[in-house]
C-alpha cells in the first residue's frame, strides 16, 4: 500500500504525521491497510475482516499487532536514547 494514501490527522503536527508516516512504512502491505480501513476510512473490525478473508478476531488481533508495531516505531528513538534508563532500585 502506498503511505501516501495516509493524510495528515488535524491533531497531528507536521512532525508528528512525519514520524508516523515513517512509522507506517515499517509495516507490511496488509497492516497498512487494516490501519487506513479503520482510522482513516472509520471501517468496522467486521468490514476489515469481510475485506481481508480474516474473522472478526482474527482480524481484530491483526489490527492490534499492526498498532503495537506503530507504538513501537514511534518510541523507538526515545527508548534508545544513552540518558534513558530505568531506576530498578527506586
Amino acid at each position: 500500500m502506498n503511505t501516501n494514501k495516509f493524510t495528515k490527522p488535524r491533531k497531528f503536527t507536521d512532525e508528528q504525521f512525519l514520524k508516523l508516516r515513517g512509522a507506517l512504512t515499517m509495516l507490511t502491505a496488509k497492516q497498512q491497510l487494516v490501519i487506513y480501513l479503520r482510522f482513516w476510512e472509520n471501517r468496522s473490525v467486521m468490514e476489515i475482516s469481510n475485506r481481508i478473508g480474516l474473522s472478526w478476531h482474527s482480524t481484530d488481533i491483526y489490527i492490534e499487532g499492526a498498532i503495537s508495531h506503530l507504538r513501537y516505531r514511534m518510541l523507538e528513538p526515545i527508548l534508545s536514547q544513552d540518558s534513558f534508563s530505568f531506576d530498578m532500585a527506586a
